[in-house]
């Protein structure tokens, strides 16, 4: 016995519909990041001298890089700074205010597409006139 033609299109579209439906849940999913779980780096010195912030840490293993973000925080926490990809363990930003107040943000970054989540947050006090 032969199967209709419309019974036929019927199954065909079903089976369409199953692997666009298949397709869009695996594209709009949230994937899976690798993230780090590398821990944060160490304060190494960070300091603020009026015109320029000079920021260093310690290196942390694995670390295939560090990204850092600086704040001035008496700027409604304006981003001043931004970098994501630092080889070394130090940076110096400079353009800061004297008497302004800046937070500095440093994660380790891993070969996957995410830094660590882990980060270490340093204040630096402005200097003030």
């Amino acid at each position: 016995m032969a199967i209709p033609f419309f019974t036929k299109t019927t199954i065909m579209m079903k089976f369409v519909a199953f692997c666009l439906a298949i397709i869009c849940i695996s594209t709009f999913l949230p994937k899976q990041e690798d993230v780090c779980g590398l821990p944060a780096p160490t304060n190494n010195g960070s300091t603020h001298n009026g015109s320029s912030l000079s920021c260093a840490w310690t290196s942390v293993s694995g670390a295939v890089s560090y990204k850092i973000r600086v704040f001035d925080l008496d700027n409604g926490s304006e981003l001043v700074y931004s970098n994501d990809a630092v080889s070394g363990t130090s940076q110096n930003v400079s353009g800061t205010n004297a008497g302004h107040d800046y937070r500095v943000q440093i994660a380790a970054n891993c070969t996957g597409p995410e830094p660590s989540t882990n980060i270490i947050v340093v204040d630096l006090l402005g200097v003030k006139p």
